[in-house]
Order: C-alpha cells, then structure tokens, then sequence
C-alpha cells in the first residue's frame, strides 16, 4: 500500500538543456556589456539624485526650431517657409481606442483615414504638376 505523499509527489523537474541554462548567462553578459547591472542584483550608493530626477523633465528641442521658415500665418494657420513659396502645415494627432468597437463604427475609421491619404496624395501630385 502506497502512502499518501507518495501517491501525490510532484514530479521530477526536467533537467534543462545546456542552450537553457546558458540563456541567462548570455542575457547577463549582454547586460553587462550595455552597462546595466544584472536583474535583481542591488546597486547600493547608485540612488537617484536631483540632476537625474530634472531630467526626465527635460523638453526635447521643437522641430518646428528646425524648419527653416520665414513667418508664422495666422490666417491659414501654417508657416510660410524660406523660399517664399513652400507652407509648413501641422496636425496633432490623438491615437484613439479601438477595443471592443464595433466594424461600423470602425469602418467609419477607415474610410476617414483613406480620405485622409488621397488628400495628400492628390496635393502631391498638383505640386509636382506646377513644377
């Protein structure tokens, strides 16, 4: 008769293949090698100073700084560039939710970002056209 823990023993781990156990040795190493420490392994005297906390607050140069335009207009809300012809125009734009939607309301979606697209496209080709 079989006692109780022997009937419900965990069964014997696999033993890992050499290709697994040196995978993290590997990831180690290549960690190391970025100079990022090993996961896990505390890093006393390294605590987060005043200078490092200002900057995650630093602000990435504009790249509206970096077009060479000449003036703002108001009037059509875009940059007038350098060579006096060329306008810079700018759209912000907000990713939205598509979770749990339903196909028409995602449809809708589609269609507006087609439209989008052969806009663009369509003024591409009148400008190479004036050219």
């Amino acid at each position: 008769m079989t006692s109780w823990r022997q009937r419900f023993r965990r069964p014997a781990e696999p033993a890992r293949e050499p290709d697994q156990a040196d995978a993290w040795h590997k990831h180690a190493e290549t960690l190391a090698a970025a100079g990022i420490p090993e996961p896990g392994v505390s890093r006393r005297g390294q605590y987060a100073t005043l200078h490092d906390e200002q900057k995650l607050y630093d602000v990435a140069p504009s790249f509206a700084d970096m077009l060479p335009w000449a003036e703002y207009l108001p009037r059509s809300q875009s940059l007038l560039l350098d060579d006096g012809a060329s306008v810079a125009a700018f759209f912000e734009l907000t990713p939205i939710g598509t979770e749990g939607r339903e196909r028409h309301w995602l449809s809708e979606e589609v269609a507006l970002t087609n439209m989008l697209e052969k806009a663009l496209l369509l003024q591409r080709t009148l400008l190479a056209g004036k050219k």
